[in-house]
């Protein structure tokens, strides 16, 4: 600190502090996968439930200062068709003693979720998943942290009926 700026028995002093950066500020990881009946799965029964799981970790030195909300969307896209409805995203508060542990957003696929009643995935689909991560500040505004993981893609069917 500039000792010229320190006024003793003043009403008023400004100082300005300098704050050391690191290489290694922070670090968000991403990983996702998808389950069904409790196995990770390439390819999916549209007509069974299924869960999208994404892991974040958030990590660095700076990492237990932080404090944000995290906004996990799942996105899916499936060729041929239209889109499936948008799963709800999930919002949660960042709690800084989680700072380099994975927490887990779990996001449940309804059965029937990806194909829809009329045959549409008789003979196959192909779909693709991506999870985006947002940060969200206190005062509900875009934060500086956007990361993702992109293009998990798994073909899907329903299952046969047997007569």
């Amino acid at each position: 600190m500039d000792t010229e700026s320190v006024a003793v028995g003043g009403w008023h002093n400004h100082s300005k502090c300098h704050v050391h950066r690191y290489e290694d500020d922070i670090t968000v990881e991403m990983d996702c996968r998808l389950e069904q009946e409790g196995e990770a799965r390439g390819f999916l029964q549209c007509d069974l439930p299924a869960k999208f799981y994404v892991d974040v970790t958030v990590s660095g030195r700076l990492a237990e200062h932080l404090c944000f909300k995290e906004c996990v969307q799942v996105h899916i896209e499936c060729v041929g068709p239209d889109d499936p409805e948008r799963l709800p995203p999930i919002v949660q508060e960042y709690n800084c003693e989680d700072a380099g542990k994975a927490i887990t957003f779990e996001f449940d696929i309804p059965a029937n979720h990806l194909c829809d009643e009329e045959g549409e995935a008789d003979c196959g689909l192909f779909c693709c998943f991506t999870a985006t991560l947002t940060s969200i500040t206190l005062c509900d505004r875009p934060g500086h942290i956007m990361c993702f993981c992109k293009e998990l893609c798994v073909g899907v069917h329903r299952q046969p009926a047997h007569g």
